[in-house]
């Protein structure tokens, strides 16, 4: 806020004035303890400073003070100093997120020869995050980072990242000791964690970054030991994951065992963790459906419909697959209309819009009203107007249409095909077409589809 910018106006400005700065900052902090923007401009600030006497002294001495110099760590303790005291400072006062100590990190990073900051860091979330996830996988990033000298892996939207880079004075091609040193400290990192904290979320973390790893170790080509090293943690992994109940877990095994090219596997997986489970939800449910053989998949959707509970939105989602699965096979008419009976009286009831995608399925239908128009095309095709007439007056007259900001395209292409349907048939009844007229005017009342439809009445001389 402003007490940022007043700062930054006294330091980068004309007057470049630390202490006037400082006094800001401080001043800002008393009145602001838990600011964390603030404790992280003040930690910034220091570090700048401390670059710029670094600079000056390097132009005054006229030497070489570098990270690979044999003294660089007491040098940088010493160049540090107030940084440092800043950041314990910072933790005093926000001891309790995570978050907060990797804002840390990545300000360290932007800086040189800050690895003792960040060694102050890390030893603070070892010592007092050994219960979260996120403590242990910005540990394993860190050992990740100065062992192998860069490493692009995200761990969460935004995380950092860093460029390849040769270390001065060395042969430009190391790759054999670094692969080395990361299978002894990464893999140990994360082989602690799983062991100290052995819940599904700390197990889910460790697998997704040790995949991403790996791939960026074989990216890298560093030594085949290193990256057998992250294979033989990933089946440890595995195996301790095989009793956990996270269906998060089970999906993501399932996913690695299918880019694994192991789709026996991946399907004896999914499907014992919705046999063996109570709360299973529909995206496990349809990942099994997927990797099932055709013939099952019916049966499947069946059974899960039994486990869901009829009042949550991953019951629709499975009931509108099944729809589509019956619509697919030429399920009888009177099944396939009590099908669309069910989802007529779910659909009111659905909190939020329901949009599926991404399953796999050939027969997917995306949402409520693509259900409705697959299935109005379908009769349209065995039976004709009155098979048309009976679906959508079930839709449009004997449920309720709630029209959101997700479902209007849907709505209106449905609302669009009924009325083409009736206005081109050779049975053609005016006092439908008006009714539908009308009944599109009320659903899209107050939107700017309603002139639309008024004007389209209109223009079709459609009188009751």
């Amino acid at each position: 806020g402003l007490w940022i910018e007043a700062a930054s106006h006294e330091f980068f400005g004309p007057t470049r004035s630390i202490q006037n700065a400082r006094v800001l900052l401080q001043r800002g902090l008393r009145l602001n303890e838990n600011s964390e923007e603030l404790w992280l401009e003040y930690f910034s600030l220091e570090l700048h400073y401390a670059q710029t006497l670094k600079g000056r002294r390097q132009i005054l001495q006229q030497t070489d003070l570098e990270c690979q110099s044999h003294n660089v760590m007491e040098t940088s303790k010493e160049e540090y100093r107030i940084p440092a005291i800043v950041l314990k400072s910072a933790l005093k006062a926000i001891p309790n997120s995570v978050r907060f100590r990797l804002q840390f990190m990545d300000t360290c990073k932007r800086f040189p020869c800050t690895e003792f900051l960040m060694e102050m860091i890390q030893e603070s979330m070892k010592n007092d995050f050994a219960t979260e996830p996120e403590s242990w996988i910005a540990r394993a990033l860190y050992e990740a980072e100065r062992q192998g000298g860069s490493c692009s892996i995200n761990v969460q939207e935004g995380g950092p990242g860093a460029e390849d880079e040769n270390v001065p004075g060395e042969p430009p091609v190391k790759k054999a000791r670094t692969g080395e040193s990361e299978k002894n400290s990464v893999v140990a990192v994360l082989e602690e964690a799983i062991d100290t904290l052995e819940n599904d979320d700390m197990l889910l973390q460790a697998f997704r970054f040790a995949e991403d790893y790996r791939k960026e170790l074989e990216h890298r080509d560093a030594e085949r030991d290193a990256i057998i090293a992250v294979e033989n943690f990933i089946c440890k992994l595995w195996g301790r994951a095989e009793t956990c109940t996270s269906p998060e877990l089970a999906i993501e095994h399932t996913n690695y065992l299918l880019d694994g090219k192991q789709p026996e596997k991946a399907l004896e997986r999914i499907q014992l963790f919705c046999t063996s489970n109570t709360l299973v939800p529909a995206k496990a449910w349809l990942l099994w459906t997927r990797l099932a053989p055709r013939k099952k998949q019916k049966s499947i959707l069946q059974r899960a419909l039994q486990k869901i509970p009829m009042d949550r939105p991953d019951y629709m989602m499975i009931l509108l697959q099944l729809f589509g699965a019956q619509l697919e096979s030429n399920t009888e008419d009177e099944k396939l209309f009590d099908s669309l009976q069910r989802i007529l009286l779910l659909a009111p009831k659905t909190v939020e819009d329901i949009h599926i995608e991404g399953t796999g399925l050939e027969f997917e239908l995306a949402d409520i009203f693509e259900a409705y128009l697959t299935y109005l095309m379908h009769v349209n095709e065995k039976s004709g107007i009155q098979g048309v007439r009976k679906v959508y007056g079930a839709v449009l007259f004997q449920s309720t249409v709630n029209l959101s900001e997700g479902n209007v395209n849907g709505v209106k292409k449905f609302v669009d095909t009924c009325l083409k349907l009736e206005g081109k048939s050779t049975t053609r009844d005016n006092k439908r077409l008006r009714r539908l007229y009308d009944k599109a005017l009320e659903i899209f009342s107050g939107t700017s589809l309603e002139n639309f439809y008024r004007e389209a009445r209109n223009d079709n001389a459609v009188f009751a």
